[in-house]
């Protein structure tokens, strides 16, 4: 729940404070929207919307866009009144929401109200769950590597110590080796295994030459397991990630969220 609240906070620019049972509605739709969606795409004869139409699935599914819908809706509005009558501060961190909202608010024609919702829905929806098993699969490693555990927990009981007890945003820099272990996390177990992509133009890689409008697939699960750019490509090993070992290889050879113009915003958060 907490890496939700925090994607709102940063995206939203509010505060859920579903701990305290409020927005609960929201929270709810939105982790009940898998169910409806998985269900649909389980069941082949759901597909057509003639028949769909009349389940009580696309019920249950119009009463969850309704509540995310009208929740995003609200607060998009309160960041178009925000951008419209505060005051310049270079020292306030925008919210994704408020940074949109100030272009559309310019030009009109870049996104309209319902592609700014959903939009912003999207981006919800695509980190909650990724989070989910990135989180829980760092546990299963860790857990699995007690002399990783051991030495990621020690570097975060030392910055507790030296913060007080309170860790904030620019701390995260002070904890290197549990970044390193995340991020071998997402080598050996890629949210995306494979990615899909449609060449632009006619390229050439080595000896082969990829025409025009042919489709690729790019298996990121094999090229993180490569041997040839991993120590140990089958286990969970942070120090793939010592400043030395990045600099040695090549920088394609890591890609969980993809690469170049189309690559997933989550490599930001």
């Amino acid at each position: 729940l907490m890496h939700s609240l925090l994607f709102v906070e940063i995206v939203l620019g509010m505060q859920m404070k579903a701990q305290y049972g409020q927005n609960m509605d929201f929270v709810h739709a939105s982790a009940e929207v898998y169910t409806v969606a998985y269900e649909r795409i389980m069941k082949p004869w759901y597909h057509p919307d003639i028949i769909y139409n009349f389940t009580s699935g696309k019920k249950e599914q119009s009463r969850i866009v309704s509540i995310s819908y009208n929740f995003i809706k609200r607060h998009i509005t309160n960041a178009i009144e925000r951008v419209r009558t505060a005051k310049e501060d270079k020292n306030r961190i925008r919210p994704l929401i408020d940074q949109i909202a100030d272009v559309i608010d310019k030009d009109t024609s870049v996104m309209d109200e319902t592609d700014f919702v959903y939009n912003m829905y999207t981006l919800y929806l695509a980190s909650e769950d990724t989070l989910t098993i990135i989180i829980a699969m760092l546990c299963v490693c860790l857990g699995m590597y007690p002399q990783y555990q051991k030495r990621a927990a020690e570097e975060v009981r030392s910055l507790h110590a030296d913060t007080s007890g309170t860790i904030a945003y620019d701390n995260l820099s002070d904890l290197p080796y549990l970044a390193m272990c995340i991020k071998d996390v997402l080598r050996l177990i890629p949210i995306a295994p494979l990615i899909a992509r449609r060449a632009n133009e006619d390229f050439a890689i080595d000896d082969y030459v990829i025409p025009k409008d042919c489709g690729i697939i790019v298996s990121i699960f094999d090229l993180h397991r490569n041997p040839k750019h991993w120590e140990n490509p089958s286990h969970f090993h942070p120090d793939h990630f010592l400043p030395d070992a990045v600099n040695s290889r090549h920088p394609y050879a890591y890609i969980p969220f993809s690469a170049g113009p189309r690559s997933c915003v989550g490599n930001v958060f």
